[in-house]
């Protein structure tokens, strides 16, 4: 049997699954990959709605995904823009604006070491 080849069709990079599997095979797995999608906003009051509908919009398996974003401090209306969604996405509020989640806070701002 040749392998099939199926493009799994979710986002910019069309992943493609390369095994001997039929069609079937190929719908039970992604009926059983489960993804959470975090969205970090600050200030994109603008840009929020188009982001969330987007997501929204996806043909992955509703059931399989959850969407969550997180306001992170805004002072624009990105909290009024996200409450729009509530009914389809977790939403989370910050107080004070936190940074990027991989912004390294541990570390001393002025230090200037070299690793």
């Amino acid at each position: 049997m040749k392998p099939m080849k199926k493009n799994a069709g979710y986002g910019s990079n069309n992943a493609t699954i390369d095994s001997e599997c039929s069609q079937g095979d190929f719908e039970a797995i992604m009926k059983t990959i489960m993804v959470s999608v975090i969205v970090s906003a600050w200030n994109q009051e603008k840009f929020i709605g188009r982001c969330i509908r987007s997501l929204l919009g996806q043909n992955f398996p509703k059931e399989n995904f959850e969407i969550i974003a997180v306001d992170d401090g805004s002072t624009d209306r990105t909290s009024y823009a996200l409450g729009l969604f509530k009914d389809e996405v977790r939403i989370l509020h910050n107080e004070k604006n936190l940074g990027l989640p991989a912004r390294p806070i541990w570390r001393d701002p002025d230090s200037r070491s070299s690793t």
